[in-house]
């Protein structure tokens, strides 16, 4: 619910913030996103849009909610962070920061016969596991988003 959404929102803030990024969320003000993150001197954006839930993992797959927008969106600064809080207590977390691209390719075969609807996107886990972030956010770094010095 709208909670889960929220709480994902800014945990992926809070992960961006701690790793020294600029970032703001839209707080429902843009359609197709939740987060904007730019590099230091603010030349370089990316929009994320935030899909969350409590526990992602079914068998060998996960469960996320998805939009069908975000599906069909394919643009170079466009990206779709899925958290999972359904993790022990003592772990933070797993964000999976997919971009678009490999979204809309990930989703080409099917999408369309849900055309304008949220949907559940159920990828392989070991898909997935690509695009996890364990304390480096490469697929923004390799944009041109690159995080402040410490101090900054």
């Amino acid at each position: 619910g709208i909670f889960i959404g929220t709480a994902g929102v800014y945990h992926v803030m809070s992960e961006l913030s701690l790793h020294n990024f600029h970032a703001a969320a839209t707080h429902g003000n843009a359609p197709d996103f939740d987060i904007l993150v730019c590099n230091r001197d603010g030349d370089k954006t990316a929009a994320i849009q935030v899909k969350s839930t409590r526990r992602a993992t079914r068998g060998n797959k996960f469960d996320f909610p998805l939009s069908y927008r975000a599906a069909k969106m394919s643009r170079e600064t466009f990206f779709v962070a899925f958290v999972d809080f359904g993790v022990t207590e003592n772990q933070k977390p797993n964000i999976y920061l997919v971009p678009s691209q490999e979204l809309s390719k990930e989703c080409a075969a099917w999408i369309d016969k849900y055309d304008g609807k949220l949907i559940r996107f159920k990828p392989l886990i070991d898909w997935m596991n690509k695009f996890k972030i364990n304390g480096g956010w490469r697929p923004l770094i390799e944009r041109g988003i690159t995080p402040s010095e410490p101090g900054e």
